[in-house]
């Protein structure tokens, strides 16, 4: 089970705060909103993370570095929603099951298991 996570938009109603960063990346009690997202997926047991990233992407990049995350950023050239996001993730999802997540919702644990198939009492 593969999660992407879309985070490549400009965040316009934002500003200014998203001037200089991404929306994801706004913080939230001293870290950046992204990290609370790829902490929760981890704590669900998904380990196979894609962002798709747009939009101040070094940013973006230099914080997967800055808290160790393992994960694949792949790269929206135009941005064009949502549907174009998962589309432009294809080739990283190949044929696996994936779950998707809106870069700027906060999900739980127990959310994000239930989205997966990790979460066999849902089936």
């Amino acid at each position: 089970m593969k999660a992407l996570v879309l985070a490549a938009g400009k965040g316009i109603r934002m500003l200014p705060h998203t001037n200089d960063k991404p929306k994801v990346l706004i913080e939230i009690d001293g870290k950046p909103f992204l990290y609370y997202i790829l902490k929760n997926l981890e704590n669900a047991g998904l380990k196979n993370i894609g962002i798709v990233v747009g939009y101040k992407k070094e940013k973006i990049k230099d914080f997967v570095k800055k808290y160790n995350f393992n994960v694949s950023l792949i790269e929206q050239k135009k941005l064009f929603g949502t549907g174009k996001a998962v589309l432009d993730a294809k080739q990283w999802i190949g044929e696996d099951d994936f779950i998707v997540l809106m870069g700027d919702n906060l999900y739980s644990v127990e959310d994000i298991k239930k989205m997966s198939v990790l979460d066999q009492d849902f089936m």
